[in-house]
């Protein structure tokens, strides 16, 4: 069981497919690692990790596939864009790709699921911090 003083202090959490950690105050960021398939259970766990790092608060997010070569199940898809409860707490995401065939998926995931919040697609952690900072003060 984990002391409710500890668990104030938590800024990131390991998952098996994704380091999620909370950044900048007020910016969740994931990293998801090489994995082959990722499905419902890993989302749910994705999402699971968000609320506790967000606090139930709303977040901006940042979520890295630059590392990615793998898959994520359609059912998963659609739970994460509309379903979950983080989906709720997004103001907006910007999502790193650095391939082109991972950069049409994304946009085939937006097309198709069509999340609750928007999505910028950047080229780097740099360019995506930069955008959500942008956002944040209005000028996008």
């Amino acid at each position: 069981m984990v002391d409710q003083d500890k668990k104030a202090d938590i800024n990131f959490i390991q998952l098996t497919f994704a380091t999620v950690s909370l950044i900048k105050r007020d910016i969740i960021y994931a990293e998801f690692k090489n994995t082959q398939s990722i499905k419902m259970e890993d989302v749910v766990k994705l999402n699971n990790a968000r609320l506790t790092l967000s606090k139930g608060q709303a977040f901006y997010s940042l979520v890295s596939l630059a590392s990615v070569f793998g898959s994520m199940t359609k059912p998963a898809q659609n739970y994460l864009a509309n379903d979950c409860e983080s989906s709720d707490l997004i103001l907006h995401e910007t999502i790193i790709v650095n391939s082109l065939p991972i950069r049409i998926l994304v946009h085939y995931y937006i097309k198709t699921f069509k999340p609750k919040f928007e999505i910028t697609v950047v080229k780097d952690f740099e360019s995506g911090i930069k955008t959500l900072r942008t956002i944040q003060e209005g000028k996008i």
